[in-house]
């Protein structure tokens, strides 16, 4: 269904759908497949949506489409039993404003710890940690990976208590959660420390964007932007110098009639990297 966004929108309204729990990326294809015009979701009430960073530019597409939309961004892996941040979306966001992961959900503490497993300051980037009730004990017959993810918690010494370490890179404002990348999404580039999910914020804002992805060759040290969308490569270079600074800028553009997903929703990080990092020439 979500290959056909127009018969997902009608199947919803025969139905009297009121509230969906989406993976983020299937709540943006709708969006930018223009379906939401020709099908309004009239009986929509609630969306929840996790797996990726939300882009503010579909959510308003969406709210256009369903003013009486409430939309909910949760953020959380398999490892911590899925959620542990949550945030409602009670106002209105620019197309290039990142939207908030909000706070730690229900009996789930969120840490930010710096390499040395430090807390961090607010303001400053810091790796997710989460500790509280729903985190596993490990992976089954990985005692490598357990070792390297589940952790003593570092401020509590004197007692067993896990934490897990998520490997995604947020910062803290206001009392809210932002996510800024993978822990790998955090690069070096022409002396600069960089968030690519940063650069990936600027990319879906622009008119004509479906999706985004950015990521770094080290070997050449050079961001690389796949999209998707009816925006020419010319014309986002020009939108993207507007954007972000220029140490920011991707350095080469590759367009796709589509992005490939897994099977969990998400885009393809993973293939976009086989096809466009490790086998490059």
């Amino acid at each position: 269904f979500f290959t056909f966004p127009l018969l997902l929108l009608r199947a919803m309204e025969a139905d009297g759908v009121t509230a969906i729990n989406w993976a983020t990326s299937a709540f943006h294809l709708a969006a930018a497949s223009g379906a939401l015009a020709k099908c309004p979701p009239t009986t929509l009430r609630t969306a929840a949506l996790g797996g990726e960073a939300l882009q503010a530019k579909h959510v308003n597409a969406w709210r256009q489409a369903a003013p009486q939309l409430h939309v909910i961004n949760l953020y959380g892996p398999t490892e911590v039993t899925v959620d542990c941040t949550g945030y409602h979306l009670d106002r209105d966001f620019a197309d290039d404003e990142p939207i908030p992961l909000g706070t730690a959900c229900e009996n789930k503490e969120i840490l930010l710890l710096d390499e040395q497993l430090r807390p961090v300051t607010p303001g400053e980037p810091g790796e997710i940690c989460v500790r509280g009730c729903g985190l596993a004990k490990g992976y089954f017959g990985d005692w490598d990976k357990t070792r390297a993810a589940f952790v003593q918690n570092p401020l509590r010494p004197d007692y067993p208590d896990l934490l897990y370490r998520t490997g995604d890179l947020a910062v803290e404002r206001d009392g809210l959660l932002y996510f800024l990348s993978r822990r790998d999404g955090q690069i070096k580039h022409m002396g600069y420390r960089i968030e690519l999910g940063e650069i990936e914020v600027a990319l879906h804002a622009v008119e004509g964007i479906d999706a985004a992805v950015c990521l770094y060759d080290s070997s050449r040290d050079r961001i690389l932007c796949i999209y998707a969308g009816a925006l020419d490569s010319d014309s986002l270079v020009k939108a993207m110098r507007r954007a972000v600074p220029k140490y920011m800028l991707p350095n080469v553009y590759h367009r796709l009639e589509r992005l490939p997903y897994n099977a969990n929703g998400k885009v393809d990080r993973v293939k976009l990297k086989e096809q466009y990092l490790d086998g490059a020439n």
